[in-house]
């Protein structure tokens, strides 16, 4: 009886957080409260420069690294809060956004292994819960599919530039600036885990072999008939929003 409360508290906390990250007014009153050092996540305002955010292990790291690395100048980047508000409110503002945007059966896995006490359930709610608001308003932001994103993030700045008439430096990512960004990837890794006093190689966001260890023991969880439901509907959503980008065969990110 207890553990079954614990339970429904846990859900109704869960869809409290998740019906806070879709409401843009809410979002934008309380999400501020969170911009602090040494993070460099912001909610999106009026006058900004791009929004660069994604379901939570989609490379939205690398993804605003790079876009930070090859720009090269002060950058104002709605990111890193995994909310669908963003992009409302990006549209409300005519702000270019960008939605980093991976598999569901890889990133919820890879979000089993960062968050190892929830549930595949759990976090395929939170994918549907995510994506789904996002459709209404498919044509006011350009889908960066995550292979695109770790191997040639370039093409996904091109297409913003075409789609929102920007300007931005979308250089190809040679193996020197893609060290580069990996270090900055790294160093922004290390002063939040020293701000957290955390160490856990799990909490990384780049591939290491102690994570792709953790996934192959909890994969098969995402086989229970349950899960595959909530997946197909994950999936569908990936397969809608992705409807029209190209993506590369292979990835080189874990």
């Amino acid at each position: 009886m207890r553990q079954s409360l614990m339970n429904d508290a846990k859900l109704t906390i869960s869809g409290l957080k998740d019906w806070c990250r879709n409401q843009p007014f809410v979002f934008a009153t309380l999400a501020p409260l969170r911009e602090r050092y040494p993070y460099r996540r912001r909610v999106v305002r009026v006058g900004d420069d791009v929004v660069i955010e994604g379901f939570p292990r989609s490379a939205n790291t690398y993804a605003t690294e790079a876009f930070l690395r090859l720009q090269e100048r002060d950058i104002r980047i709605g990111n890193h809060f995994h909310s669908p508000a963003q992009f409302l409110l990006a549209s409300k503002f005519k702000v270019p956004a960008i939605l980093v945007l991976r598999y569901p059966d890889d990133a919820i896995l890879s979000l089993l292994i960062f968050y190892p006490k929830s549930s595949a359930t759990e976090l395929a709610n939170r994918y549907i819960s995510f994506h789904r608001p996002l459709l209404s308003i498919r044509s006011d932001f350009v889908v960066a599919p995550f292979e695109e994103v770790t191997q040639s993030f370039s093409r996904s700045i091109s297409r913003l530039n075409v789609r929102f008439g920007t300007n931005f430096v979308d250089t190809e990512i040679d193996e020197d600036l893609r060290k580069d960004i990996f270090d900055r990837v790294n160093a922004k890794q290390a002063k939040i885990d020293n701000y957290e006093k955390s160490d856990s190689e799990n909490l990384t966001t780049l591939p290491s072999d102690l994570k792709n260890r953790l996934k192959k023991r909890r994969e098969a969880e995402l086989n229970d008939p349950l899960v595959q439901e909530r997946l197909s509907e994950c999936r569908r959503l990936y397969n809608s929003l992705i409807s029209g980008s190209r993506v590369p065969s292979v990835t080189m990110y874990g």
